[in-house]
């Protein structure tokens, strides 16, 4: 028993490195952050499932934050911050849409977290010199049904003169 417990508290070497050169973060501080990180991590993804089981249909309308979940779940924090930022971008803002109270501690650090990875990555390089503005969705409004109908009315004969080459004559 002797020999086990001088075993037990021998230092341990990180990578063939001496004790001497370790870290300055012991080992059990690290434990103890990582132990932290995942229970945070546990957390928010349990606040964030128990929120999007609240209406059947919430993971299909907001797409972004369904993304988010399967991505704490498969692999944490990290996870998360995995994510480009467009898509974090709109799980914020989808987040932020959806809860009213913040008093769910998961939720609240989810939300932080978002916030801090928009505000602090740069956007991504991918979608540079698109010919477009990707800052901006499309803009979506409600219209009157005739509007709709005049509009539908209209497309359908312009698809009819492009495929003949001739508009169609209107037939009372």
């Amino acid at each position: 028993m002797f020999s086990v417990g001088r075993f037990l508290q021998r230092p341990l070497t990180l990578h063939g490195t001496s004790p001497a050169k370790r870290p300055a973060r012991t080992t059990a501080e690290g434990a103890a952050a990582k132990i932290q990180r995942r229970a945070a991590s546990v957390q928010m993804q349990a606040d964030l499932t128990l929120l999007l089981d609240q209406h059947g249909s919430t993971r299909l309308l907001m797409r972004h934050l369904e993304f988010t979940e399967r991505a704490l779940q498969d692999r944490g924090v990290s996870g998360l911050e995995r994510l480009p930022v467009r898509v974090v971008a709109k799980a914020l803002a989808e987040l932020e849409s959806l809860v009213r109270d913040w008093s769910a501690v998961g939720l609240a650090e989810l939300r932080s977290r978002m916030a801090v990875m928009v505000k602090n990555r740069p956007a991504d390089d991918a979608l540079e010199g698109l010919p477009f503005d990707t800052a901006h969705g499309a803009v979506v409004t409600e219209v009157e049904h005739s509007v709709f109908e005049a509009s539908q009315r209209q497309w359908t004969s312009d698809d009819e003169a492009d495929a003949t080459g001739f508009a169609p004559t209107q037939q009372d």
